[in-house]
């Protein structure tokens, strides 16, 4: 009876991860521009996550709100044929098809009214690419506006460009929206433009760091508007920040640009976003300030801040980094987060942006019991501490010890490792 309850008990715990996964996912991708979401598509594809079928599916449909529609197409030819005649593949496939054709007749009026200054912008860019140093990003800019530019022909130029973005032209999207920001007047389609230099930024090899410094400026940006809504200006600010994750939480991670990243994520309007519109974000926020924790974090937003934020329940959310936080900050309780410390590799391997850093956060959070337990003792007993950390105990002799801690400290054990468990 007792090994039956521990079935259920873990089936129920790995439903509510796989429900909690979910509905991570279907969030992310509420916010996160199409382009984008097909990385994180085949994130779950290559890693089998959740149903194949229902992957290829959302593959689909999210391509549907590009204008890849070849791409699209294609996937659906490659589904199994009971998927395949689905009334609502059928649908989209219908969709797909005449939306091929009526956006090929808009786009050849807007090429065409718009030819003559997209064959300036090409001839310009050129002649930038040459005299820029490749340190820092290009900046547009022509010596003399162009001739006879009127106002249609800069919104065909935008419409066309928009569609080069849309059909996974990225390097040809960004050159045109990084001359149409110095050619338009009006601020709502300067900060248009600027959000398709960031997503273009973000898809095009060997423009990092343009799209790190566009972030910045869009963040900025947004702090000093006032115009639209407040819904209008939460939105803006969780496509940012989701936007963010994709850019920092990259495979080489630099403290810097965690740190960052914190500092995109921690100012009172973005918690408020975090707060109300998105609480699962509590989770990137949680493992960024982790990771920076070797990083200068501001004075006002450090660990501390961040325990105080999940000890007050201010956001909606609860998992194993916000458990572990809880159990180290709170409660004190290390055999507690060393289980939760267990736990990363089952809950987050699924998670697109932080899987490759299970390693790190694990070394990251074992170095803070670790610190914490010497802040809160007078007496170490590092056989204990090993034990909290995952680590064991070998005699060995050792020269120094330097503790976090301003007490003195009395060492109960006298010739021990602390050596990483393999």
């Amino acid at each position: 009876t007792g090994t039956w309850g521990g079935i259920k008990q873990y089936l129920y715990k790995l439903k509510q991860r796989l429900r909690m996964s979910i509905n991570i996912y279907k969030s992310l991708l509420n916010y996160l521009d199409p382009h984008l979401a097909l990385d994180l598509i085949d994130f779950l594809e290559e890693n089998k996550v959740f149903d194949q079928n229902l992957v290829q599916i959302l593959k689909i449909k999210t391509l549907a709100r590009t204008k890849m529609f070849d791409y699209a197409l294609e996937i659906i030819g490659q589904l199994n044929s009971e998927i395949k005649e689905r009334e609502e593949i059928k649908k989209l496939q219908q969709e797909l098809n005449e939306q091929k054709e009526s956006t090929s007749k808009i786009i050849g009026g807007s090429k065409a009214q718009s030819e003559p200054l997209l064959k300036k912008i090409d001839a310009r860019y050129q002649e930038l690419q040459q005299q820029h140093s490749g340190t820092g990003k290009l900046v547009f800019g022509f010596e003399e506006r162009p001739a006879e530019l009127t106002k249609d022909i800069i919104e065909s130029a935008i419409i066309y460009s928009r569609y080069m973005y849309d059909a996974g032209e990225y390097p040809e999207a960004l050159k045109n929206a990084l001359a149409l920001y110095y050619l338009v007047e009006d601020e709502q389609q300067k900060q248009n433009l600027l959000w398709g230099q960031l997503y273009s930024e973000m898809l095009v090899e060997g423009k990092r760091d343009d799209a790190l410094e566009t972030i910045r400026i869009l963040k900025s940006k947004l702090d000093q508007s006032t115009q639209g809504s407040q819904m209008y200006s939460f939105a803006n600010r969780a496509y940012l920040i989701h936007a963010g994750l994709f850019l920092y939480f990259s495979k080489d991670l630099k403290d810097k640009e965690i740190t960052q990243l914190v500092e995109l994520m921690s100012d009172e309007n973005q918690l408020s976003v975090i707060q109300l519109t998105c609480p699962y974000l509590l989770r990137y926020l949680t493992a960024a300030v982790v990771l920076s924790k070797g990083a200068q974090l501001s004075d006002t937003f450090n660990l501390n801040t961040i325990a105080n934020l999940i000890q007050k329940g201010v956001c909606n959310y609860n998992d194993c980094l916000t458990e572990f936080i809880n159990a180290v900050f709170r409660d004190f309780n290390f055999e507690l987060a060393r289980e939760t410390i267990r736990r990363f590799d089952d809950e987050l391997k699924t998670d697109f942006f932080l899987a490759p850093h299970i390693a790190i956060l694990k070394n990251s959070c074992q170095q803070l019991i670790f610190e914490t337990y010497c802040k809160i003792h007078r007496t170490l007993d590092i056989k204990m501490v090993a034990e909290y950390i995952g680590g064991s105990v070998e005699a060995v002799s050792y020269t120094h010890l330097t503790l976090p801690t301003i007490y003195s400290v009395q060492i109960s054990v006298v010739a021990v490792s602390l050596k990483k468990k393999k």
